[in-house]
Formats: structure tokens, C-alpha cells, sequence
């Protein structure tokens, strides 16, 4: 898969947040389902993007 590019990297990190604020959950919650240490938005988004290489879209769907 290509890599995001950093108009759709936004689009997605904003597209998460409120999907995340929208049905009760916080980035701790995604953090713990993404299996990650930290919560902070640029240890998601590094993830996240680990994800999209290897799956695309696709995978990420399945997260959510």
C-alpha cells in the first residue's frame, strides 16, 4: 500500500477524534485496542499508519 499523504492523514486523525468523542471513547481506548503504550495523537497516528501500509483503508475499518 502507499502511504497517507498529510491532507489525509488530518482528514483521518479529525475523522477519528470525533468518531472516538461520538461514541464514548477516548484515545486511551484506541491506544489499548491498537495495542500501543501511549495515547498521545502522534504514537496513534504512527500506528495508524504502520496499519494502512500493511492493510489500507481496509484495516483500519476493521479497528473501528
Amino acid at each position: 500500500m502507499s502511504k497517507l499523504s498529510i491532507q489525509e492523514e488530518k482528514e483521518l486523525v479529525s475523522f477519528i477524534k470525533d468518531w472516538l468523542k461520538s461514541h464514548g471513547f477516548t484515545q486511551k481506548d484506541l491506544a489499548n485496542e491498537l495495542n500501543i503504550k501511549s495515547s498521545r495523537t502522534s504514537e496513534i497516528v504512527l500506528k495508524i499508519k504502520e496499519l494502512y501500509k500493511k492493510g489500507g483503508m481496509l484495516i483500519l475499518q476493521k479497528i473501528l
